[in-house]
């Protein structure tokens, strides 16, 4: 084991919380049609949200696609921490500068 006197790293912990909705709920939002009105969504009837074809309206959506389809908020923030966590043992290896993570390829961190 590791003394703090040999130790190269902090030792670091990473917890991650995971949202499990039910398949029946998931199920419920694919079929909930939703429509944004002034920076509020209003829920409306399959059949004004639907064109003759099947395809949705302009300006209108399902709420499965508009707040579950990218994932959770705890998912969203699991994976910047990640990206963060990366990003923290490449500068205390030395790998990278704290300036260099300003460039692009580390911004959606």
């Amino acid at each position: 084991m590791d003394t703090p006197e040999t130790r190269t790293h902090p030792d670091v912990r990473i917890y991650r919380i995971a949202s499990i909705y039910p398949e029946e709920f998931i199920d419920l939002m694919k079929d909930t049609y939703i429509k944004r009105v002034d920076g509020r969504y209003e829920e409306v009837e399959k059949s004004e949200a639907l064109e003759r074809e099947g395809r949705l309206r302009k300006g209108y959506t399902t709420a499965y696609d508009e707040f579950f389809r990218q994932g959770t908020y705890d998912a969203f923030v699991y994976k910047r921490v990640e990206n963060q966590s990366k990003i923290s043992d490449m500068l205390l290896d030395g790998i990278v500068s704290e300036e260099e993570t300003r460039g692009p390829e580390f911004q959606g961190a």
